[in-house]
């Protein structure tokens, strides 16, 4: 079991607060103090510092959080590996995904893994690239779907298969269902994309926007959407045009919402990768999760 001292220290630096690592703890406040000054004497130096926005770690407790976080997820793999040698059924299988990748093909992935494991709850967590790599650094995810390969030496990737958007627009544009071979082609439109943020640099959104950048589209002609369902209802509409995802943009095609532009320019998208801890252990489920991922690629 992960000692006392390294639970406390990694809630609270996830907490950010005493009192908030008292609750996920179920312990009092006090208690957490004592723990955490306990903690630091031991490696005789202070771990957290307080600010207006409440506990930051040190430069000693940045020294400390990924082993402390290696030992917790050891200590999940021990508990996961005693449960499959004891024939314990069911049990939980946590996944982490970029959320605009999970489309048909992950469902589709999923239920092959319900089939083959019906005990098996299967939980699915979503955020950006570089959350979802850190959720699985610490154990809180066996496996997770990525746009960025790991820098962290505790992780390996595999390349999944490339996303390559397509580029949709209202039924009635004057190019829907056209061929485009540039961006010189499309001057005076507004573009749909998601808001420029620095941990989301390898997605394929962001592919988009280098793009318009390389080709000095405007930035007024770009209309910051946070939410690929947004993007699409407001490309229906007729506001704007999107570089979809394939799978995100179907079924609205399918109906008859949206047309696409064959766009025959440079490729946007990027690879996606399947992330998981190298020393990390897999059981049963989590081996028939990674596999049905693995073999499940999306429609182009």
């Amino acid at each position: 079991m992960i000692s006392d001292a390294f639970s406390t220290f990694l809630s609270i630096h996830e907490a950010g607060t005493i009192g908030g690592a008292a609750a996920a703890l179920h312990v009092s406040q006090p208690a957490v103090s004592r723990r955490l000054q306990t903690l630091e004497a031991e490696v005789g130096a202070p771990l957290f510092e307080r600010t207006r926005h409440g506990l930051r770690l040190t430069s000693a407790g940045e020294v400390l959080l990924p082993h402390a976080e290696r030992i917790r997820a050891a200590h999940r793999d021990a508990a996961r590996a005693l449960a499959d040698h004891l024939g314990e059924p069911g049990g939980a299988v946590r996944l982490s995904i970029v959320g605009s990748l999970a489309g048909r093909w992950f469902s589709a992935a999923l239920a092959n893994v319900r089939t083959a494991h019906p005990a098996v709850e299967l939980i699915v967590s979503t955020g950006t690239s570089r959350q979802v790599n850190a959720q699985v650094a610490r154990g809180d995810a066996v496996a997770g779907v990525s746009y960025a390969r790991p820098v962290d030496d505790d992780l390996r990737s595999r390349p999944l298969f490339d996303e390559r958007l397509v580029l949709v627009c209202h039924p009635s544009h004057r190019l829907a269902g056209e061929r485009v071979t540039g961006l010189e082609q499309l001057g005076g439109e507004l573009w749909l994309l998601f808001p420029e943020r620095a941990d989301q640099s390898e997605s394929s959104d962001a592919a988009a926007r280098r793009l318009l950048r390389r080709h000095a589209v405007p930035e007024d002609r770009i209309r910051p959407i946070d939410s690929l369902s947004a993007q699409r209802a407001l490309a229906a509409a007729g506001y704007g045009l999107a570089f979809l995802p394939p799978e995100a943009a179907a079924d609205a095609v399918e109906a008859g919402h949206l047309r696409t532009i064959a766009w025959v320019g440079e490729p946007v998208g990027t690879a996606v990768h399947l992330v998981t801890r190298r020393s990390g252990y897999l059981g049963p489920a989590a081996q028939a999760a990674i596999e049905s991922l693995t073999r499940t690629p999306p429609a182009e």
